[in-house]
């Protein structure tokens, strides 16, 4: 498995290196605004339209080489072509989020207006879990049709790039709003293990869905 997980990285290896760069920038960005939810929305944002976009270009990546007719040509387990690309989504996943933590911080200590902080432990986590459940539904339709899924992803990746001003638009609604001021009451810290823990089983749950639809996939 670990040469298909190193082959999914060789696919993002561009796409890494211009994740690294555009983490860093969001972490700069987010040190220099001085808001109580400024900061912590933007490296949300960030993380993930950063996660989505490398899952996108992978997945275009893999239409355009025909690596699933390819890689069922070798005597490889189809089990483990999903496991490979469940975890190298992960570790990629990891690796942005790092960045964004690391970076934030650094900035937020060069700043030093006293007004910023870097992003915290939990927010990371709130996040990755939010992105995880998202894979969890995301990643069987994938295996089950690459092509369709390409469709989805031209949309949902303009509503991401569209998010930033409707927030900008209404982020005095959003604030005021008793939703949002009933998530602020919540123990915060309860509530992203809780989310985390979710997350977790269901990215379980949802591999051996795709393994399933995956050992029954003609090619």
């Amino acid at each position: 498995m670990k040469h298909l997980i190193m082959k999914d990285f060789r696919i993002l290896k561009t796409i890494i290196i211009i994740s690294i760069i555009a983490g860093l920038l969001f972490s700069y960005i987010s040190s220099r605004v001085p808001t109580e939810y400024g900061s912590p929305i933007i490296l949300s944002y960030g993380i993930i339209i950063l996660g989505y976009i490398g899952l996108m270009f992978a997945g275009q990546k893999e239409i355009r080489a025909k690596s699933d007719i390819i890689f069922n040509s070798f005597p490889v387990k189809r089990n483990e072509i999903v496991k490979a690309k469940y975890m190298s989504i992960i570790l990629y996943l990891l690796l942005i989020s790092g960045i964004v933590y690391i970076g934030s911080n650094v900035f937020a200590i060069l700043a030093s207006n006293g007004t910023t902080t870097g992003a915290r432990l939990r927010e990371i986590l709130f996040v990755l879990g939010l992105f995880v459940l998202f894979l969890s539904v995301y990643l069987p339709f994938e295996f089950y049709n690459i092509g369709k899924v390409q469709v989805f992803n031209s949309i949902f990746y303009i509503l991401l790039i569209l998010l930033p001003n409707l927030v900008r638009k209404y982020v005095n609604e959003i604030v005021n709003s008793k939703i949002f001021r009933t998530l602020m009451k919540l123990d915060f810290n309860t509530f992203t293990m809780v989310l985390l823990g979710v997350s977790i089983i269901s990215y379980v749950i949802s591999l051996n869905i795709s393994k399933g639809i995956y050992d029954k996939k003609e090619f």
